[in-house]
């Protein structure tokens, strides 16, 4: 692999994934973006699929504003334009700039426009990428070719994300509630008026995911965030993001993004 590890003075750190051959139809990166970091409007001369790992990305784009959370997928046409503003835990993406002259992406990609969907649905896939991307100067660059086709083919085909401004005012309380503190679901849903049941319910419709796992990505992007931009250790990162123990963040951890937190110290840092 052509490994390249790049940190700018906002502290963004990017690690290219990229196989060092001419024949690859794209270009795989590992990017995290600190706490605040914001991206003016801009546009990009290749087509990108994004898989938003872990942490919060608010986008501007002709469509309207989106706040996007971990495990989103997001396909951006050629010529794309959009703003980026990154949340208070900073977001760890899996980038991957494609040539959309590639023989077998021509015909179907070229016509695509702007998709934003969960990722839950690939996790296998994405399991398997973040495997050749551990896998440094051994990854195989068919499979992960292959991965990245089977990728968009999933995003494409997916029914996308419900419209942000549809979500009711007290389910954007809730959120912020569930994320920023510690109380009971119970006591959020009587602050903001609703049954718990219903509150479980709408929150799973609107974010694609229950409570359980959204507080879980939420204390997953802490403990990345003290790893990327920090270099702590793994038993610093767990206990600094509320972790049981550190095979507790390990687990959680290669299970949202296939990857564990010594590697991914490792590809950001070394």
């Amino acid at each position: 692999m052509r490994e390249t590890l790049i940190k700018d003075d906002e502290g963004v750190i990017i690690r290219s994934l990229s196989p060092d051959c001419a024949e690859v139809s794209a270009a795989w990166r590992l990017v995290y973006y600190p706490p605040g970091v914001r991206m003016k409007m801009h546009r990009h001369d290749v087509a990108q699929l994004s898989v938003l790992l872990s942490g919060q990305v608010r986008e501007t784009t002709r469509h309207g504003d989106f706040d996007s959370r971990a495990m989103l997928m997001e396909f951006k046409p050629v010529n794309f334009s959009h703003a980026n503003e990154f949340g208070p835990d900073g977001a760890l993406l899996l980038s991957i700039n494609i040539n959309p002259d590639t023989f077998y992406l021509r015909d179907y990609f070229h016509t695509q426009k702007w998709r934003l969907s969960p990722a839950a649905d690939v996790r296998r896939e994405w399991a398997l990428l973040a495997r050749n991307i551990a896998a440094s100067g051994n990854a195989n660059k068919d499979e992960m070719e292959t991965i990245t086709a089977d990728l968009l083919v999933a995003l494409m085909e997916s029914e996308g994300t419900p419209d942000a401004s549809a979500r009711p005012a007290w389910l954007r309380r809730a959120y912020d509630a569930i994320i920023e503190t510690d109380e009971s679901i119970e006591t959020i849903a009587r602050d903001v008026g609703v049954h718990r049941v219903h509150l479980s319910r709408s929150f799973r419709r609107y974010f694609g995911c229950s409570i359980i796992e959204r507080r879980r990505q939420a204390r997953l992007s802490l403990a990345i965030r003290h790893l990327a931009q920090h270099g702590a250790a793994a038993s610093t990162a767990s206990y600094a993001a509320g972790f049981a123990d550190q095979s507790h963040l390990t687990r959680t951890m290669q299970q949202q993004t296939g990857l564990t937190p010594t590697t991914l110290r490792n590809l950001l840092h070394q």
